[in-house]
């Protein structure tokens, strides 16, 4: 199974998933530059933390959002990819 980066300010969100989860392995990130990021496929974040970097995560296959809605990366896909990018229009 794939390892799970993990990008959010959400305290305890980690250890949490650590607890729920014992058979996943869980990396933390602390910061948009930090090299495993560019590598994950699987990723659950704060939006806001990871716009800056959606255009240069190229092995990742899922996302998973740490609060509902998209519109952080909607946003960002509209104001910096142009239209028709991750669905926006």
């Amino acid at each position: 199974m794939s390892s799970v980066s993990v990008l959010t300010k959400i305290p305890n969100l980690l250890k949490e998933l650590r607890i729920c989860l014992p058979a996943v392995q869980f990396h933390e990130i602390t910061s948009d530059k930090d090299d495993k990021l560019k590598s994950s496929e699987i990723i659950i974040a704060d939006f806001d933390l990871l716009t800056p970097v959606l255009h240069n995560i190229p092995k990742t296959k899922w996302v998973q959002g740490t609060w509902a809605g998209v519109d952080k990366l909607t946003q960002y896909t509209k104001n910096k990819m142009g239209s028709g990018y991750l669905g926006g229009s």
